[in-house]
């Protein structure tokens, strides 16, 4: 009788242990989701300042008073701020795909994917 009121309280224990760990890895998930949101917007205004700077160098280039050695390097750094904003993005769909397997929504997937404010989206909010 004492060895299955053990068991029983094992069971309880070992229950109550995986509700809290799957809280924190739910909420870890979501914190990775929102933060990846947030590096996408953060992103932007480098973008656009990358931009800014790649016309002033096309501009100097064209004016015989650049080289074209600072238009590809301005290339290169606008490339590298989208490659970033790029694997935000990746990071944020990741985190999305945890969280919905986590609750059992995997099928749901494209219904977020279609009314959910998305990175992409973000993008293009900022950049009109």
């Amino acid at each position: 009788m004492k060895a299955a009121g053990s068991a029983v309280s094992q069971v309880q224990f070992l229950r109550k242990q995986a509700r809290q760990d799957l809280s924190v890895l739910v909420e870890k998930t979501y914190l990775e989701a929102q933060q990846a949101l947030d590096e996408v917007q953060g992103l932007n205004s480098s973008i656009k300042l990358a931009q800014e700077n790649l016309k002033l160098r096309q501009k100097a280039f064209s004016q015989g008073l650049g080289r074209s050695l600072d238009v590809v390097d301005a290339e290169l750094y606008l490339a590298s701020i989208k490659t970033q904003q790029d694997a935000a993005s990746f990071q944020y769909l990741l985190s999305l795909n945890k969280l919905l397997a986590l609750s059992s929504e995997m099928n749901n997937f494209s219904s977020y994917k279609y009314n959910a404010i998305t990175p992409a989206q973000l993008r293009s909010e900022d950049a009109s």
